[in-house]
């Protein structure tokens, strides 16, 4: 999966943002399915704004991403799932190969719906879909205006994740403590603690904490300011930089890590055209490689991400950052600023989540 895409959507989109968090990966798991099915300038757009290579590239990736990302190993607690599906409506015939394509390698399951006599009840079946595959942590991606008579097809991805540390922060250990926001402001979060062997990085503008999985082809990566480094220099920095595992080391470490939930809404149709995929949502579209019937172009794209952090392990759609200081003690690291963090996928380098907190909230 094409990293770059991440990083430009998470530019065009966190601007001004609080807590924050986009899940790049079903962003493009989602868009890949009506890309099996451009043709011409379409076609060419999603591939300048999405990094994606050849329909047939594509396909391949996502086939050997999902057989990575659904293989849930028996002896670690972890779970992953990603879901796929397609309404489609009763006049479009899909094209042989365009069926082909998504069922096999994007394992999505096609069905038929009534968008023209019965919208309301589509949405509903189809957030029900998102809820079950999700555990109910997205429960209505579609809003009331999001399907209308006129709706052709609405394709859909869902990712759920729920993984424990390898090594839990022990819930007797946290408690209130001061995070510094950017504005200046001084507020007092519900803080985990642990004390260990860690993997960390220094930087001249940042310092990084990887925090392993029980399933250790998973890490959440934490991305600190050093004191006095606004969070927009380091988001600033190649996301390829930030993620470049060579300068990490294991250490002893003292953490002091917010507990934190996110939950993020946001409507995409304006950050995916300002990367340029404008002529997908005109009339102008060609979707023809789709099926035959009424002709397709795309008029919104729903996102949502779900996030939590706690002593236990992550939940679903973002991640965690921590402050640290050096002491004669073992080293410190205190997320008690803004920090920025991603989930990835450490074999494939696939970035799940990626998001910011600059004021930790849990309620």
């Amino acid at each position: 999966m094409n990293n770059r895409f991440a990083e430009r959507l998470y530019q065009a989109t966190a601007a001004d943002a609080d807590n924050f968090a986009i899940s790049p990966f079903s962003i493009a798991a989602a868009m890949a399915l009506p890309y099996a099915g451009a043709s011409g300038t379409t076609r060419t757009a999603f591939e300048d704004a999405l990094g994606f290579q050849d329909p047939a590239v594509v396909a391949a990736t996502f086939d050997r991403l999902l057989d990575a990302l659904n293989d849930n190993r028996k002896e670690a607690a972890l779970v992953i799932r990603v879901a796929n599906g397609i309404w489609v409506r009763d006049d479009i015939r899909l094209h042989d190969a365009f069926r082909d394509t998504v069922t096999r390698s994007h394992r999505a399951r096609v069905e038929t719906a009534d968008f023209r006599n019965q919208p309301g009840v589509v949405r509903d079946r189809i957030n029900a879909w998102v809820a079950e595959a999700t555990e109910t942590r997205i429960p209505q991606l579609i809003p009331p205006a999001g399907i209308t008579r006129d709706t052709g097809t609405v394709l859909v991805n869902a990712l759920y994740f729920k993984g424990p540390w390898e090594t839990p922060f022990s819930i007797d250990q946290t408690r209130p403590m001061e995070f510094h926001t950017e504005a200046g402001e001084t507020i007092e979060v519900d803080t985990m603690y642990r004390r260990g062997r860690m993997t960390v990085a220094e930087a001249a503008t940042h310092r990084t904490l990887a925090l392993r999985f029980d399933d250790d082809r998973f890490e959440m990566l934490i991305w600190l300011p050093q004191e006095g480094v606004p969070l927009g220099d380091v988001a600033a920095i190649p996301l390829a930089d930030r993620l470049d595992d060579d300068a990490l080391q294991e250490r002893d470490l003292k953490v002091y890590l917010p507990r934190f939930r996110i939950r993020t809404t946001l409507p995409l149709k304006d950050g995916l055209t300002q990367l340029g995929l404008h002529d997908a949502f005109t009339r102008h579209a060609d979707f023809s490689g789709i099926g035959d019937g009424p002709e397709l172009f795309i008029s919104d794209v729903f996102h949502e991400t779900f996030l939590e952090v706690a002593e236990g392990g992550v939940e679903a759609a973002a991640a965690t950052g921590v402050a640290m200081e050096v002491t004669s003690m073992p080293p410190v690291f205190r997320a008690d600023r803004p920090f920025l963090f991603a989930l990835r996928h450490r074999p494939g380098n696939a970035v799940l989540f990626l998001g910011q907190v600059t004021r930790p909230e849990w309620e």
